[in-house]
């Protein structure tokens, strides 16, 4: 919570100074992204993923692209990079607001990995719940034990209804039996 509050703060000072320019863009790369906030971001998302949102949130000012990366960076603990990507959010989109608990935030990751399940963007989806489950989120490890047996993968599968059981979520354990009867 205290790292949203400080987000929303300096994302709040910046939108006072901020004009509906990318202040972010640097002019001497094509990306508008360089460095270390790069790096972050693709050692985190991956290539492909990565890449397509650091795209987006250079080539449209009203993408949801920067909210994306402040909730996952945010998700992974990256807090500098968390800092930035709000402020960023905030410039591209005035309504934005972060969420205000690790609750929101994991609400919000399990809706955009809704959103990409239903467009059949599955290693984003899985990205997403993949970062909530870390933070030991029962329904985004459930929806993870889900995936991985409709891919027929159904060691990954158990391992993921064990830890939505572990994390809470009622019926992880009867789904990782099913399973393991059927291997057996």
């Amino acid at each position: 919570m205290e790292v949203y509050n400080e987000a929303a703060a300096f994302a709040t000072k910046v939108l006072r100074a901020a004009t509906r320019s990318r202040p972010w863009k640097n002019e001497n790369d094509s990306s508008d992204f360089t460095g270390a906030r790069r790096e972050h971001t693709i050692e985190l998302l991956g290539e492909e993923y990565g890449m397509r949102l650091l795209r987006e949130a250079s080539e449209t000012q009203t993408s949801d692209a920067p909210a994306k990366l402040a909730l996952l960076h945010h998700l992974h603990g990256n807090v500098d990079d968390v800092r930035f990507w709000t402020s960023v959010a905030a410039v591209a989109n005035l309504d934005y607001a972060p969420p205000a608990s690790i609750q929101e935030a994991l609400e919000e990751a399990r809706k955009y990995a809704l959103g990409y399940q239903r467009a059949q963007d599955f290693a984003a989806a899985r990205i997403y719940l993949s970062l909530a489950a870390d933070k030991e989120d029962a329904l985004a490890a459930f929806r993870l034990g889900i995936m991985a047996e409709s891919e027929a993968d159904t060691t990954e599968a158990i391992a993921w209804y064990k830890k939505a059981a572990a994390f809470g979520h009622p019926d992880g354990d009867q789904c990782a039996y099913r399973l393991w009867r059927t291997l057996h």
